[in-house]
């Protein structure tokens, strides 16, 4: 006797891959590329738009609050703060200048 399987196998779910182009030189981020996302009170993740999320690779830096100044903390450079007089400031400091 013979017998069929009949259950259909789902296929796995397509990897997100978010692997990084070789070969020329991205644009400097602008600031429409720069995205803040509140996630307390008194902090920002601050992303960059023109990578996915879902990777991680596009995080690239944190804003916390600390008294009447904005502390910016860029991911490539933990060690270095900045403070800034306003929330735009703050986000400004994530634009890359040629």
């Amino acid at each position: 006797m013979t017998t069929l399987n009949t259950r259909t196998t789902r296929s796995p779910e397509p990897e997100i891959v978010d692997t990084p182009v070789t070969g020329f030189r991205a644009a400097p981020r602008a600031l429409e590329d720069v995205r803040l996302d509140r996630v307390s009170s008194t902090e920002w993740r601050v992303s960059d738009r023109r990578f996915l999320t879902e990777t991680g690779r596009a995080v690239i830096g944190v804003v916390d609050r600390v008294g009447p100044a904005y502390r910016v903390t860029v991911l490539n450079h933990p060690d270095h703060t900045e403070f800034y007089g306003s929330l735009a400031a703050a986000r400004n400091a994530f634009v890359e200048r040629e």
